[in-house]
């Protein structure tokens, strides 16, 4: 193997392949421990990963609470466009379990309660921009 051995660009060391390295019966841990423990990406449980994932989904769904609040008591005049924005949310999570289906045991209750919340935020659109037009004249 004449080219087993190379220099590395960035430090000017010289770097072994990785066949070059299991030829001489050595461990690839074991050829430099400071730069692989430099390199190495923190690896972490799915557990925690999937609990800071939602910890992201309910801290935006906490911001949009917060919106809608500051809506409903300050901009009474954009609700109807908090509605659409309801309406909107809850269609693309449909168009996102229709793309990539998640197969549960049984059905979980948001699924369910889909079926009555879109109705029910179309309705509130409605009556909200019924509402404002009767208020002008």
């Amino acid at each position: 193997m004449r080219w087993a051995k190379e220099k590395c660009p960035v430090a000017g060391v010289e770097a072994l392949r990785p066949s070059e390295i299991e030829r001489r019966g050595q461990s690839r841990e074991k050829v430099n421990p400071p730069a692989r423990r430099r390199f190495r990406r923190p690896t972490s449980d799915p557990a925690s990963e999937l609990v800071f994932a939602f910890a992201l989904w309910g801290s935006s769904q906490l911001i949009y609470a917060l919106i809608q609040l500051l809506v409903a008591f300050r901009y009474r005049s954009l609700v109807p466009l908090m509605w659409l924005l309801v309406i909107l949310g809850t269609l693309f999570r449909e168009l996102a379990g229709y793309l990539k289906p998640v197969h549960f045991a049984h059905t979980p209750p948001g699924a369910i309660g889909n079926y009555i919340y879109l109705p029910l935020a179309k309705l509130m659109l409605a009556l909200g921009l019924w509402s404002g037009r009767t208020e002008e004249h």
